[in-house]
């Protein structure tokens, strides 16, 4: 049986959230990714330079969907006197940013809602972000829209999605995937003006599947072979995965702002 911890008081979950299937549902991760703070392939200066983009001010609302551990919000909150939404769906991921939030030393507030990104508040706010969630909303297409429905006019969005490399081969890949021309003609469709597009090195790429590695290693000392504590096949398969795209798939951030002259 799955022994899960108890949710802080400062988690907010959305009506209709099963919270007990989502424990074990997302479970599989934690031992993958609980040593992270930013659970992306990109590094601490790499996400500075998104936040940078992002221009946030004292007063400013933001909202982080698929959140993770809180990174950007926390980075934003401590610099800032913003108001911040952040919202994901693992119950593993959610308390971990309230538990970060509650000791760190923040300027601004933070809400944390537990439930579907889908779900999540409509604002409008001043920055709405989401990196490396595009399957929420099926696609950076869906994102995008879902980002620029959220804020003001004149609000700025971030979207971190995957997209073929500038000498990827597509015909290697499973599926369709976007090109970097792809995504500005869909930032422009959705009345998105892109402002800067932050794209992590190769190491931060390496970065991330060697952390993933270490933390399913870590979790499982004194555990090995017991399945909700050794999840160190499910970390080399990630690692795989990355090795046999790496060549053709990139990982990039853009920063649009949304047009005053759209509905």
């Amino acid at each position: 049986m799955l022994d899960v911890p108890e949710l802080p008081s400062a988690v907010v979950t959305l009506p209709d959230t099963d919270v007990a299937a989502l424990w074990e549902r997302f479970q599989p991760f934690e031992p993958l990714h609980h040593q992270m703070d930013i659970m992306n392939p990109m590094s601490s200066d790499e996400l500075d330079e998104v936040i940078a983009a992002l221009a946030p001010r004292d007063g400013a609302t933001a909202i982080d969907i698929a959140c993770g551990h809180g990174e950007l919000l926390l980075r934003l909150a401590g610099g800032w006197e913003i108001t911040g939404t952040g919202v994901d769906l693992s119950p593993w991921q959610i308390r971990r940013c309230a538990l970060r939030g509650a000791t760190a030393e923040l300027r601004g507030s933070i809400t944390w809602i537990l439930g579907e990104g889908f779900a999540a508040p409509s604002g409008p706010f001043t920055v709405a972000t989401s990196l490396g969630a595009s399957w929420i909303w099926h696609g950076f297409r869906g994102t995008a829209s879902a980002l620029h429905r959220r804020v003001e006019p004149r609000g700025r969005v971030a979207i971190g999605d995957l997209r073929l490399a500038e000498d990827g081969d597509p015909g290697a890949l499973t599926g369709s995937v976007l090109t970097r021309t792809d995504q500005l003609a869909v930032l422009a469709d959705v009345g998105l003006t892109p402002l800067a597009e932050v794209t992590p090195s190769g190491d931060a790429w390496e970065g991330y599947c060697a952390g993933t590695i270490r933390g399913a290693n870590a979790y499982a000392v004194g555990n090995e072979g017991d399945p909700w504590a050794d999840r160190r096949a499910l970390a080399r398969e990630w690692l795989a995965e990355f090795e046999k795209d790496s060549t053709d798939l990139t990982w990039s951030v853009w920063i649009a702002e949304r047009q005053v002259d759209t509905p």
